[in-house]
């Protein structure tokens, strides 16, 4: 009991008696009550601990005999001075007070900003505080109760400062180093910092003497001591020196420098540093350090190797390799192109892999230790022992995956192979290992397996078929039986109950889920198409007319497919007029052509058996194209209407204003120039009417030789139009050079093109040797038909033109024996022997004269019955030609 009342630190009040009043202290909370034999009240006792306890005298009256009392209240620490804003230092007092309670115990405080413990520095002595501090305490009494904590900030604004900066040399700084200041005795005066991008801190300090240590790279560095009266400057230098460290791999003799290693530095003790790089193509990293001891630890494939402590000195670490030669075997048949994978001992991946060569071998150069080995093959894992790779040797090590060849034979029934059926070689549990093939002409494919044991999947028409698990190399081959059967797709549409089988129709296989399974057939006559299938749900799909009509879900059964159709009767119309013989095309509702056609009847009409759904109709007509959009009901005929719209188009060709063209050809034209064998002639008004449907013409007159245009017309907005060509006179004069130039009376002129066409006009000269022809504005020319000669004029347009005919004078001379003959008649003939109708009688000399063109002609002297001939005579121009005709 005594220790116990020791712990709670009570007090034991026996009798409080004043002025004959008993005083008893006041509780709160919960109380349970204690009574003797006699039902009287003994004894109270409080939650909190306190009791009081009571006695009966012999005439029964109550006293207090004893009054327990338990201390919960926590003590109160003042801090003096408080905190505040001050400019000096201040010495601050902590001043417990735990009132009645069982008295202080201990304060706790911290002056760097963290919350106090049992655990922080123990308050004895007044607190010097130089530099803004936040002074945080708590205080705990004799029974064990703890204050909350306090906390009082003191802001020291004296104005002064020490400002450190930290140097490696006198170009290089060292940032991001803790700093930490103290007073010139050795005392931390709580302040901190770490040196900015300029290697420099700045504390806010009293006058007084400061130094200031560096904790840096494992070690702490300290400057000098530096009185501060307002503001100082340190410099403090801790001098580097690069440090290269070379990390080699050593085999039989030979260094080879290693690349992307990751070097750690380390204190001597083996604290690590925080510093670390991966060398360079060359093996190396470079740390800058102080003039202290270090080393460095390299990892390496899962091992560390350690470098012997250094100050200031290169140094290197060589790690010693052996070659672990690894083959992979399956039975006695090396494996090419097989991975294989290095683990340490303990089985963690090395990140080093590579594939066996034709030989089934690979290398790993490896550092001295011990290895395991994994060939990953056909979905397994084969492992090797725990070797162990010594330096300077090679270890051949061997990895056998067993195994043999397995065939696999898939039937489609009784001594019925199934043929092209792409078969999957998995492991028992279900993982794919890469190897496939597909069955040949026997059922039959192929796999060179290791042991293991597995399962194979035909993937055929939509499904997945398994086989048993065989293992091997006790089971060598398998065998897979797919039943089949064939199921019958027969394709017909229905109008109104009148069924018509749908032959050449191309009916695609799909699974149930919609997946086209690239098999297909086309229905034969009967509009049917037959599918050799396993046992399995699947559907058809027959496209037609650039619809898709649908099977119902089937499983060795033969469907149907019926597709609903209407008649579409398209009627083609030109201004309320049925067109015969127009050809009518049918698209689907967006435009694809369906490849259906035909002409109109009689009655304009021409029926389609179609599918019910949207179309479109063409009908071609006049050049133009003309569209009707309806939709088709089943089992009904349903009317489309086709108007090509349209009216009559008269076309007036005029020489001018109101001289009309008559007998011309016209003829018309898309908007585009083709032609759409619609022709006519004016008639004596220079008009022609078309029946025309709507849309866009144009006109072509041929006439003299040229075509002319019309502008393009619109139908029915316009529905007469004109084309005017106008014409002049032009006059053709024909005469005749030497002796002199004489106007040539009677000559027919004709009219022709300038590339020789006739164009059927032809005139003969008048009294002065002139024709006149009325001409549009083209070119042209004439020839003169004179003397059995023809004689063409120079191209012309819109003007006069003169044929000239130039001449000379043929003296056609007779005579018998040499002597002349007087009063013969004389006949002119052309070289050909065509009488020309000229002649004239022989003078006293025996002569005739004739004036001709220059041209060849020949001539005839009739003596009573008998004619003498000349030869074929030239004249020449502008002369007279002697032609003589003698006889015997």
């Amino acid at each position: 009991m005594q220790k116990q009342l020791k712990q709670a630190y009570v007090i034991i009040i026996s009798f409080i008696i004043f002025l004959g009043i008993m005083i008893l202290p006041s509780y709160a909370g919960t109380a349970s009550y204690t009574y003797d034999n006699g039902n009287r009240l003994i004894c109270v006792d409080y939650d909190e601990g306190s009791k009081i306890e009571y006695i009966y005298d012999e005439s029964g009256n109550r006293t207090v005999k004893n009054i327990i009392a338990v201390d919960t209240i926590p003590p109160v620490t003042t801090a003096t001075p408080a905190g505040g804003t001050y400019n000096t230092a201040q010495t601050v007092t902590l001043t417990c007070n735990d009132g009645t309670g069982s008295g202080c115990n201990k304060i706790y405080y911290t002056t760097n900003g963290t919350t106090p413990t049992t655990s922080s520095p123990i308050y004895s002595a007044p607190i010097a505080i130089a530099v803004t501090t936040t002074l945080k305490y708590f205080a705990q009494d004799l029974a064990g109760n703890t204050e909350n904590v306090q906390s009082q900030t003191y802001t020291i604004t004296a104005g002064n400062s020490l400002q450190v900066a930290l140097l490696k040399d006198e170009q290089n700084i060292l940032a991001g180093v803790h700093l930490y200041l103290f007073s010139g005795a050795g005392s931390y005066l709580g302040q901190s910092k770490t040196t900015d991008t300029e290697g420099k801190a700045i504390f806010d300090v009293t006058p007084g003497t400061y130094k200031v240590r560096a904790d840096y790279l494992g070690y702490q560095f300290w400057s000098n001591s530096t009185e501060v009266v307002t503001t100082a400057n340190v410099d403090m230098m801790i001098p580097h020196h690069d440090v290269t460290i070379t990390i080699n791999s050593i085999y039989q003799g030979s260094s080879v420098p290693l690349a992307d290693i990751n070097v750690y530095l380390f204190t001597p003790a083996g604290s690590y540093l925080g510093l670390t790089q991966k060398t360079g193509i060359n093996g190396q990293v470079a740390f800058a350090l102080p003039d202290k001891d270090y080393k460095v630890r390299a990892d390496y494939l899962a091992q560390q190797y350690l470098s012997s402590v250094f100050n200031s000195q290169n140094t290197a670490i060589n790690i010693p390799l052996g070659d672990a030669e690894i083959t992979v075997t399956q039975g006695s048949q090396n494996l090419n192109a097989v991975n294989v994978y290095v683990f340490t001992s303990g089985g963690s991946y090395l990140g080093l892999h590579d594939a066996t060569d034709v030989s089934g071998k690979v290398t790993f150069r490896l550092p001295a230790g011990n290895y395991k080995f994994r060939a990953d093959y056909l979905g397994s894992q084969y492992w090797s022992t725990e070797e162990i790779i010594t330096a300077d040797q090679l270890k051949p090590i061997n990895i056998n995956t067993g195994g043999g060849l397995f065939t696999l034979t898939v039937f489609k029934g009784a001594s019925a192979p199934l043929t092209g059926a792409n078969c999957y070689v998995f492991t028992e549990a279900g993982s794919y290992i890469g190897l496939s093939g597909t069955t040949n002409s026997n059922g039959q494919t192929t796999f060179n397996l290791s042991n293991g044991s597995f399962k194979f999947r035909i993937d055929y028409l939509g499904y997945q078929h398994w086989t048993e698990v065989a293992a091997v190399p006790t089971i060598t081959s398998l065998t897979k039986t797919i039943l089949h059967q064939n199921a019958t797709l027969t394709v017909q549409g229905s109008v109104a109950g009148n069924l018509e089988l749908k032959h050449g129709i191309p009916v695609y296989l799909f699974t149930p889920a919609g997946s086209y399974l690239a098999s297909s057939k086309t229905t034969d006559v009967n509009g049917q198409a037959t599918f050799n299938l396993p046992e399995r749900a699947y559907k058809v799909r027959a496209d037609y007319l650039s619809r898709q009509f649908w099977s119902e879900e089937f499983t060795w059964v033969d469907k149907t497919i019926v597709i609903p159709e209407g008649i579409a009767r398209v009627h083609v119309t030109m201004a309320g007029q049925d067109l015969q013989n127009v050809p009518v095309y049918v698209f689907t509702a967006t435009g694809s052509y369906l490849n259906i056609t035909g002409n109109t009847d009689a009655s304009g009409n021409r029926d389609f058996r179609l599918p019910s759904g949207d179309y479109k109709f063409r009908a071609d007509y006049q050049g133009n194209q003309y569209w009707a959009t309806a939709s088709i009901s089943p089992d009904v005929i349903n009317m489309v209407e086709l108007s090509t719209g349209g009216s009559q188009f008269t076309l007036t060709v005029l020489k001018d204003v109101s001289d009309p063209l008559t007998g011309v050809n016209c003829y018309v034209f898309t908007e585009a120039g083709v032609y759409l064998g619609i022709t006519g002639a004016t008639d004596v008004s220079g008009q022609k009417t078309f029946n025309l449907a709507d849309g866009n013409y144009k006109f072509r007159i041929d006439y003299l030789g040229y075509q002319f245009w019309t502008d393009v017309f619109t139908v029915p907005a316009s529905l007469s139009g004109s084309l005017t060509i106008p014409h002049q006179d032009i006059t053709i004069t024909v005469e005749g050079i030497y002796p002199e130039t004489q106007y040539l009376a009677g000559v027919n002129v004709y009219l022709f093109t300038t590339a020789g066409s006739y164009l059927g006009k032809t005139q003969a000269t008048s009294s002065s040797g002139q024709v006149a022809f009325n001409l549009p504005d083209k070119s042209y020319k004439v020839r003169a038909d004179y003397l059995g000669n023809q004689f063409w004029s120079n191209e012309f347009q819109s003007t006069n033109a003169t044929v000239s005919i130039q001449r000379g004078i043929a003296q056609a001379i007779a005579k018998k024996t040499g002597n002349p003959m007087a009063g013969l008649k004389v006949y002119l003939f052309s070289a050909a022997g065509s009488y020309l109708g000229i002649n004239a009688t022989t003078n006293t000399e025996g002569k005739s004269e004739f004036i001709l063109p220059n041209r060849s002609y020949k001539f005839r002297v009739d003596e009573g019955s008998t004619q003498h001939w000349s030869p074929v005579t030239t004249i020449t121009e502008v002369q007279i030609n002697a032609v003589e005709v003698n006889w015997d």
